[in-house]
């Protein structure tokens, strides 16, 4: 009978999800973090690039891809994420000719910037990607 007992306990106790010390977070928590990446990979990208060091493409992608993560978070902060893509990508273009203007940027950076930042008013216009 004993015996019976602890074959059942030891079933009853393996049945049982047991809490992981090492939990995997939320999927809340896991798009908060890839919405703060994508910020801190863009504003890398665009001290790299303001710098001579970085490339003109990384700046537009990583604004894009904290947009994207804004909207998985919170589709109804879409307004807004849109909003302030579009804001960051007028001031490239404006940094852009800059740059072009001194010599210091080509014409494929101006034509990058004025992709990326007609694509950011069409989102805007539009409300979605």
């Amino acid at each position: 009978m004993k015996l019976v007992s602890l074959v059942l306990v030891a079933g009853v106790a393996l049945a049982s999800p047991l809490p992981r010390a090492d939990a995997a977070p939320d999927v809340a928590t896991l798009g908060s973090a890839r919405a703060t990446a994508a910020a801190k990979a863009y504003a890398t990208a665009l001290t790299q690039w303001a710098a001579g060091k970085g490339a003109l493409e990384d700046v537009g992608v990583w604004s894009t891809r904290w947009v994207a993560a804004l909207i998985d978070v919170s589709p109804r902060r879409a307004p807004q994420a849109f909003t302030d893509h579009l804001a960051r990508m007028v001031d490239l273009e404006a940094s852009v000719k800059q740059h072009f203007q001194a010599g210091v940027s080509g014409p494929y950076d101006v034509d990058v910037a004025a992709y990326y930042r007609t694509e950011a008013e069409l989102w805007h216009a539009r409300g979605t990607m």
